[in-house]
C-alpha cells in the first residue's frame, strides 16, 4: 500500500528512538539486521515516494508553460519493486540497454514515458531498437547510423516513432573545474567535449532536416546530459543558456522548427550530496605536494614517517570536522532553489532566442535525487585493530566492501555513517579510525572516521544515501555473495532482490568434460 501524505521537503526517514536505537521509518535497524543479515541494502518506500512527489511538485509549480515529467534513470536503481513505486506515481524513465528497457516495461511503465538512449542502439541485429518501437518507446538518438535503421522498422512495423536527438551544446561559461573528476582540474567545458555522448552539430543539422521529412518519424524533442560536476546552481543556469542558444540555431536551420519536449537530463545533487566529499576535502588540503621529499630520496625510516604524520593530522582534522557535523544535516541547497534557476533562466532564454516557452513540457532525470537519500546500506563491525608504531593507525574492520559502495570509487562519495545505539551526542570519548572492508582491495569505505572509543564487534555501521548506483554496481569480486535489498514501508519490511548464495556467485560457471 502506498503512503498517502503531502511531499515535505524535510522529510528524513532515519530516526532514533528514545532508548537510542536506529530506525528506517517504523523499523528497527537491528531487528533488519537479525532477520535479513548483513550487509544489507534496505530502501524507505516513504522516502522514495516523498522525493518523487517533491520534484513534481517543485518543478510544476515553477514551470507552468507546460507539464512537468519526472523520469529518473533506471540505470540508477534497477529493482523491479522500487521502479513499480515510481511507475504507480506516473514517472517514466531513460533506459540505456535491453535489460533496462526489459525492466522499465515490466514495471508497468507507459511505453510513451521511456525513453531510450545512448550509444549502445546498434550492433545484435539492432534488436533493442526494434523492441522498443514495438512497445511504443520513444527513442533518443545519439549517433547519426541510427536514424536509417529507426525508419526502416517503423516503415516495416506500420509505426510512426517519436525520436529526440541528444545534443552537445556548447558551454562557454563553464570554466569552472568539475567536482566530477576528483583531483583534476579539469574546466567543466572541456569535460563535456571530453564526453561521448551526443550528436555534433556539422552532423545534426542534416539529419533532422531528414528526420523532418520522413513519414515515419515524429521529432517530438531534444535532449542533454551534461551530469554532476557541480552543486552550485548557477551551474544549471549555465547548462539552460547553452541548451537554448543550440536550440535557436536549430530553429533556424530547420525552417522555424521548435521541440515539443525539452529533457534537462540528470544531476541534480541528493540532498546530502555525498558526491562532492573528497572534493570539500581536496579543496582544503595544502597546496603543495606532502611526499616530494620522499620521490627524490631525501626523507627516509622515521623522518618519512613524521611527514607522513604530519600530513595525517592534516586530514584528520579536516574529516573529524566533516564526521562530526549531524550526519542527517542537508549538504545542498533545498530543491526550489535548482527548479527556480532551471525554470526561469529556461523560460527567460528561450524567449530572448525567439522561440515559444507556451506549451513546452519540460523532462528532468533524477535518477540519484530521487534514490540516493531512500537507501540506506547496513554492515556489521567485526574487529577494531589498532597499532602503535611505526605510525599510530586504527581499522574498524566491517563484513561489507568496496564492491558493494562502488561510489566511493567511481565517485568520490563520502557517505555519511551512523552506529546503532550510539547516537552522535552519547560520545564521550572518540577515536580515529578507516573503516574499511573484507575484501583484499585496500578497501577504505571511510578514511579517518570519528567512532566511539568503546565500538565493538557486533556493532552496526548504517551508510546513508546509498540508495542509487550501489546496488546497481555491484560485483563479486572476491567471490562475495551480493547483499540482499530489503523495502520497508512503515512498520514492514520484505525482501525485493534476494541475496546470493555462494552457489548463485559461481552459476555461470562451466567446466568442460576433458576437466572433470
Amino acid at each position: 500500500m502506498l503512503h498517502e501524505f503531502i511531499p515535505d521537503p524535510d522529510y528524513e526517514s532515519m530516526s532514533w528512538s528514545n532508548d537510542r536505537e536506529l530506525f528506517i521509518e517504523n523499523c528497527r535497524i537491528r531487528d533488519l539486521a537479525k532477520e535479513f543479515g548483513t550487509p544489507l541494502y534496505v530502501i524507505s518506500e516513504k522516502q522514495l515516494l516523498n522525493n518523487a512527489r517533491l520534484y513534481k511538485k517543485v518543478f510544476s509549480d515553477r514551470w507552468k508553460e507546460g507539464s512537468v515529467r519526472i523520469t529518473p534513470a533506471i540505470k540508477a536503481n534497477f529493482t523491479l519493486a522500487t521502479r513499480k513505486i515510481l511507475t504507480m506515481e506516473g514517472c517514466g524513465c531513460d533506459v540505456f540497454s535491453q535489460g533496462e528497457l526489459w525492466a522499465a516495461l515490466q514495471s508497468g511503465i507507459d511505453p510513451e514515458l521511456i525513453s531510450l538512449n545512448g550509444n549502445g542502439k546498434l550492433g545484435a541485429n539492432n534488436t533493442i531498437l526494434e523492441e522498443a518501437i514495438t512497445a511504443g518507446a520513444r527513442i533518443t538518438i545519439d549517433q547519426v547510423e541510427e536514424l536509417d535503421i529507426i525508419e526502416m522498422f517503423a516503415k516495416n512495423l506500420k509505426k510512426k516513432v517519436k525520436i529526440r536527438f541528444r545534443l552537445r551544446p556548447e558551454f562557454a561559461e563553464l570554466r569552472m573545474p568539475t567536482q566530477y573528476l576528483s583531483g583534476l582540474q579539469i574546466p567543466i567545458e572541456y569535460a563535456n567535449i571530453m564526453y561521448k555522448h551526443g550528436i555534433p552539430l556539422e552532423a545534426l543539422i542534416p539529419l533532422g532536416k531528414r528526420a523532418l521529412e520522413s513519414p515515419h518519424l515524429d521529432l517530438i524533442g531534444v535532449h542533454i546530459h551534461l551530469g554532476r560536476h557541480r552543486r552550485d546552481p548557477a551551474y544549471w543556469g549555465s547548462i539552460i543558456k547553452g541548451y537554448v542558444r543550440l536550440l535557436s540555431i536549430l530553429k533556424v536551420e530547420w525552417g522555424g522548427w521548435e521541440p515539443l519536449e525539452i529533457d534537462i537530463g540528470g544531476g541534480i545533487p541528493s540532498r546530502r550530496d555525498p558526491h562532492c566529499g573528497t572534493n570539500v576535502m581536496e579543496e582544503n588540503l595544502p597546496a603543495s605536494q606532502p611526499f616530494e621529499d620522499v620521490v627524490n630520496g631525501k626523507l627516509k625510516g622515521p623522518e618519512l614517517y613524521k611527514k607522513i604524520q604530519k600530513f595525517n593530522s592534516t586530514l584528520r582534522h579536516l574529516y573529524r570536522n566533516y564526521h562530526m557535523q549531524d550526519p542527517l544535516m542537508p549538504l545542498r541547497l533545498p530543491l526550489e532553489v535548482f527548479a527556480e534557476v532551471i525554470t526561469d533562466t529556461l523560460r527567460k532564454e528561450l524567449t530572448s532566442h525567439g522561440l515559444e516557452p507556451k506549451g513546452k513540457i519540460l523532462e528532468i532525470e533524477p535518477g540519484r535525487g530521487l534514490y540516493a537519500d531512500a537507501g540506506i546500506h547496513i554492515a556489521k563491525v567485526t574487529v577494531l585493530k589498532k597499532q602503535i608504531k611505526p605510525v599510530l593507525w586504527n581499522w574498524l574492520n566491517i563484513d561489507t566492501a568496496q564492491s558493494f559502495l562502488g561510489n566511493l570509487v567511481t565517485e568520490h562519495a563520502l557517505y555519511r555513517y551512523l552506529i546503532d545505539g550510539k547516537p552522535r551526542s552519547s560520545w564521550t570519548k572518540t577515536i580515529t579510525a578507516d573503516i574499511v572492508g573484507c575484501s583484499c582491495n585496500l578497501d577504505r569505505l571511510i578514511s579517518d572516521a570519528v567512532i566511539p572509543q568503546e565500538t565493538s564487534p557486533n556493532d552496526l555501521i548504517v551508510f546513508l544515501d546509498t540508495g542509487a548506483y550501489e546496488d546497481s554496481n555491484t560485483s563479486n569480486f572476491n567471490a562475495l555473495p551480493r547483499p540482499a535489498t530489503v523495502l520497508v514501508s512503515d512498520k514492514h519490511s520484505a525482501v525485493i532482490k534476494k541475496r546470493e548464495t555462494i552457489k548463485d556467485v559461481f552459476r555461470r560457471d562451466i567446466i568442460p568434460e576433458h576437466l572433470v
